[in-house]
């Protein structure tokens, strides 16, 4: 016998309204035992870094080696090449990371965390490149900044996030004007401090070096 013909058999109203309950009891029941499992559980997170590392490897050692086959000067295209590599692979961290943030409704932390950790590996690499504060660069060779411009330009800028950001800060303001605040203070002054951090041990050093040798 079908539901539609039971319902119609019910005459008290009071059986047909437990009648309904019950129905619709048994098809959150059935929705709940065909919904997917929600991307961004840790399995999720293992099996997308598994399926990303092989096809990495493949592309990578394909394409590195035919530049390195080449003559010439071409660390601009080595780069780019290995830019567009790497880049995916802070994409998918941060895409995975994401779903964490249901859980700090108030400050998303899991946004938070992925641009200082790409803020401080940027000014990291900047240090290594450059000459912070005076002081000789740290990596010269032509496969260390190959590899470490490539993790600024594609992993950095992958990992990183100011579109999230933005959209966050509005839907906090939503919420409650001082989580939007709290958050943006965060986000602009963790990295303003990162920065200090990092680069005061280099301009404590050059400052000793001048003053000990003037």
């Amino acid at each position: 016998m079908s539901w539609c013909a039971k319902a119609e058999e019910l005459d008290d109203s009071q059986e047909l309204e437990d009648f309904q309950l019950k129905l619709a009891a048994l098809i959150d029941e059935e929705h709940e035992s065909l919904t997917p499992e929600p991307l961004g559980g840790p399995r999720h997170l293992a099996e997308g870094v598994v399926v990303y590392a092989v096809i990495l490897v493949a592309v990578e050692a394909t394409c590195i080696s035919l530049l390195f086959a080449r003559d010439g000067n071409i660390t601009k295209d080595k780069i780019v090449l290995l830019a567009c590599c790497i880049a995916p692979v802070g994409a998918l961290l941060r895409y995975h990371l994401a779903f964490f943030n249901k859980h700090w409704p108030y400050f998303p932390l899991f946004t938070w965390i992925p641009n200082m950790f790409a803020a401080s590996i940027s000014l990291l690499i900047s240090i290594l490149l450059d000459e912070p504060c005076g002081h000789p660069a740290l990596v010269t060779g032509e496969a260390g900044v190959v590899v470490l411009q490539a993790v600024s330009v594609s992993f950095d800028g992958s990992l990183s996030t100011i579109s999230s950001f933005v959209n966050e800060v509005v839907m906090l303001k939503a919420k409650g004007p001082k989580y939007a605040f709290l958050y943006t203070l965060a986000t602009l002054a963790g990295g303003q401090l990162l920065g200090v951090a990092m680069l005061l041990p280099f301009y404590l050093y050059q400052s000793v070096n001048l003053a000990t040798n003037g």
